[in-house]
């Protein structure tokens, strides 16, 4: 006796084709469409990026932002990050260090602008809800905004 399944047959003994529903390629097909009318309907997913000298999602802040989108959130590990920042344009972000409350976890998360340029050049696209905060910006250099330079962008900046 043979463990081999029997094919179901039409009248004329040729074998059937499963319904397209019931074949995988077939439920496949619904269940992204059924997937994509759910997801449509819902907010966007947002993440939480960890930045660190040494383990981290990223081991450098720009790298982070570039890969961010409306909505996420950066947090940054103590260490001094030599870098020059520049926040892209119509994403609402928030960057902050691991703990903006504690002053000495504050003190401890340098963004060192290394005297060639701003540190954190904002696109001027910016809401209320991009939020910069627990950081301590040094050696930024500009005419106007070593720290921070924006143009007409709402972000909001705390300890």
């Amino acid at each position: 006796m043979s463990n081999r399944r029997r094919t179901p047959a039409n009248r004329e003994g040729k074998p059937m084709r499963k319904p397209i529903l019931h074949s995988f390629h077939g439920f496949g097909v619904f269940f992204g469409f059924v997937l994509a009318m759910w997801s449509s309907a819902r907010p966007a997913w947002t993440a939480t990026w960890i930045v660190a000298a040494h383990a981290g999602d990223y081991t450098s802040i720009q790298a982070a932002l570039d890969a961010a989108a409306s909505g996420d959130t950066i947090v940054i590990s103590p260490g001094t990050y030599v870098e020059n920042l520049v926040m892209p344009a119509f994403v609402a972000l928030t960057i902050r260090g691991m703990d903006p409350n504690a002053p000495a976890v504050v003190e401890a998360t340098i963004i060192d602008g290394g005297q060639a340029g701003p540190v954190i050049t904002l696109a001027g696209t910016e809401t209320s809800t991009t939020l910069i905060a627990g950081l301590t910006l040094t050696n930024g250099k500009a005419v106007n905004g070593g720290g921070v330079l924006g143009g007409y962008g709402q972000a909001t900046l705390s300890k």
